[in-house]
């Protein structure tokens, strides 16, 4: 790949997995180690710079992807080979963030959190989108993740740069949550079956198991710098972008180690997971395989 900044990682399942690039989408067949432009069928002109990308729970299944680009929200019901654009209400905003429901193939809902016009929602796969913001006072969102249980509590929350909020009505009104006074903007999520894990700026890994009424630093004093993205894997593995390194824990968070494989010169600023396998993309384009 020709270097530039990777926004996003997407691990879709098997060795399928997606980087959205200031330059485009690139897709990878070998989990990481040589890719492609996704958006080779597009016949694009210029690049188009893509800020997000999300993938179908069922992808194995149902083949769909979401990328974001200026102006505009895709959707490939095919793995990446075609594309239907979805364009987004003028003056346009950057997408920061795209989740599905974890109940998608049931109900077609995706959310996309933006840095201008907080959160927009489709109810019908990511062909339409509107804002739903009742409730949400800040609207730089960093970052989004629905309950594992969606299906059945329609929780939310949204990461912002003062904090989190929670919406359990899918998205169409939010409460704030509180956060420890020392937590700073939440710059990422992981909601996971039974804990909600949130990475902040300055309050390091926070850990709530209920739903965001109480919280606890987790990690204790080896996490205490910006989480700067969060990668769980299928079976509880939990990966960290913890300043400028990749940290990796085997018991739920407990205990972390440094992962290797990073290069000297690296900048880390995505991850991706898929069980003891993880991505990391760089400030300078390329995605390192740990």
């Amino acid at each position: 790949m020709d270097e530039d900044f990777v926004n996003q990682l997407a691990w879709a399942g098997a060795g399928v997995c997606f980087a959205a690039r200031s330059t485009g989408l690139y897709r990878s067949d070998d989990g990481g180690r040589t890719w492609a432009s996704g958006y080779g069928r597009l016949k694009l002109a210029a690049p188009l710079a893509t800020s997000a990308v999300a993938c179908s729970p069922a992808f194995a299944a149902d083949g769909v992807v979401w990328a974001a680009g200026p102006g505009a929200i895709l959707r490939s019901d095919d793995g990446g080979r075609s594309w239907a654009m979805a364009a987004l209400a003028a003056p346009a905003p950057y997408v920061s963030a795209l989740a599905a429901s974890p109940a998608f193939p049931a109900d077609g809902v995706v959310f996309a959190g933006t840095l201008e016009d907080g959160v927009l929602v489709s109810a019908d796969g990511g062909r339409r989108w509107a804002a739903w913001n009742f409730g949400l006072l800040d609207r730089r969102i960093l970052a989004l993740a629905a309950s594992p249980a969606f299906a059945q509590d329609q929780t939310l929350w949204a990461g912002v740069e003062t904090g989190l909020f929670r919406s359990q009505n899918a998205g169409r009104s939010w409460r704030e949550v509180a956060l420890p006074a020392e937590a700073g903007p939440v710059l990422s999520l992981a909601a996971l079956p039974g804990r909600l894990l949130a990475g902040t700026e300055a309050g390091g890994l926070l850990e709530s198991l209920d739903g965001g009424q109480r919280w606890r630093r987790l990690a204790g004093r080896s996490v205490t710098g910006a989480v700067n993205a969060i990668a769980a894997a299928a079976d509880q593995t939990l990966f960290l972008l913890h300043d400028a390194e990749v940290l990796e824990s085997a018991d739920g968070g407990r205990h972390w180690q440094a992962r290797p494989g990073l290069p000297a010169d690296a900048v880390p600023v995505a991850l991706a997971a898929a069980g003891r396998r993880c991505l990391a993309g760089l400030a300078d384009g390329r995605v390192s395989v740990l």
